[in-house]
């Protein structure tokens, strides 16, 4: 299925044959936090610590979702 070429090409080639899949939110394999949660999480004021403590998260994550940097789509 690959063709002689750059990885550039190659990754062309699979987009335009409709092979690039795009998994987002809780539909990734490895994903802790679904839709709802992050929604939950945007919504509550208490502090990344405490609510990573209840949702067995790091505080990281609480931060990345509330800043945007992940879950953007939600």
């Amino acid at each position: 299925h690959l063709f002689l070429g750059t990885n550039y090409d190659n990754v062309q080639d699979k987009i335009t044959k409709g092979r690039a899949a795009t998994v987002r939110g809780s539909k990734c394999g490895r994903a802790v936090l679904t839709e709802e949660l992050v929604s939950i999480i945007r919504a509550d004021a208490r502090s990344a610590p405490q609510l990573a403590a209840v949702l067995g998260v790091s505080p990281s994550a609480i931060r990345a979702c509330r800043n945007g940097q992940n879950w953007r789509h939600v």
